[in-house]
């Protein structure tokens, strides 16, 4: 079984898709979100394939060739934490933060951190409003939120 978060849309497309590699018609799909064996309301679509797995590598080449992004929001998100994680450290290494937090709380330096940790919050409140192909080709280190 393969398992995607989707839409509507993208879920009529990859069953034309599918359709067209030549496997089955009838695929198993849904575009309902079950967790734990009960359909959700108000979540997401998802799209689950229950393929026969002599089947599964030409249903996940029919995937990655029309969903090159898919689910790619998400791991810019970790993307985001993990430069503004850089950009703190060259500023302040983390026994840097620990002495000038015992030395004198009020430190500059946690001024300059709390501003990149806004930052990285607005990029990411921007991923969130972007397709998921945006997402996927967006560059985190070069952001003009970091300016």
């Amino acid at each position: 079984m393969i398992y995607l978060e989707t839409d509507k849309t993208f879920s009529n497309s990859i069953s034309a898709e599918l359709k067209a590699a030549g496997l089955p018609a009838a695929f198993g799909m849904t575009t309902r979100r079950i967790i734990d064996g009960k359909v959700q309301k108000g979540h997401s679509r998802a799209l689950t394939i229950d393929v026969d797995e002599s089947q599964r590598s030409t249903v996940q080449s029919v995937l990655d060739a029309h969903v090159p992004f898919f689910d790619h929001a998400d791991k810019k998100i970790a993307e985001v934490k993990a430069e503004a994680r850089r950009r703190i450290d060259a500023i302040a290494p983390l026994w840097k933060q620990m002495n000038a937090a015992r030395e004198n709380p009020s430190d500059a330096i946690f001024s300059e951190i709390d501003v990149i940790r806004k930052k990285s919050n607005m990029i990411e409140a921007h991923l969130a409003t972007l397709t998921d192909a945006e997402a996927g080709a967006y560059d985190i280190e070069n952001s003009p939120f970091w300016d």
